[in-house]
């Protein structure tokens, strides 16, 4: 019977491979969906943008909690799929004095 210190050992052993594993899979998934969208003159990036908006209008901050990119990129990715007609952009209203602060775009 496995002591206790080599069950630790070997949940040790999992966690150190399970984020390879999970970086591998991200890579493989990532690659098959660029051979997907490819032909629609979008980034696999782009498509996960547009899956994550079917749900409702969201902010860039919202999008940039999901995918894995910085706020910059994400507002170069919504200004390309607005440029070729895939999303839209809007401003949001002020928030009222004491709110949540200024302005933010949402894409939808």
């Amino acid at each position: 019977m496995p002591s206790q210190d080599d069950s630790y050992r070997s949940i040790e052993h999992l966690q150190a491979n399970l984020g390879v594993v999970v970086a591998d899979l991200f890579t493989m998934l990532n690659a098959r969906m660029s051979d997907e969208v490819v032909p629609h003159a979008i980034t696999s990036m782009e498509y996960s943008l547009l899956w994550y908006c079917l749900e409702g209008e969201r902010t860039s901050t919202q999008l940039a909690r999901v995918l894995p990119v910085d706020g910059s990129r994400i507002s170069r990715m919504v200004t390309g799929l607005v440029d070729k007609g895939l999303l839209r952009r809007r401003r949001r209203p002020r928030a009222p004095a004491g709110g949540e602060g200024g302005r933010a775009d949402d894409a939808a």
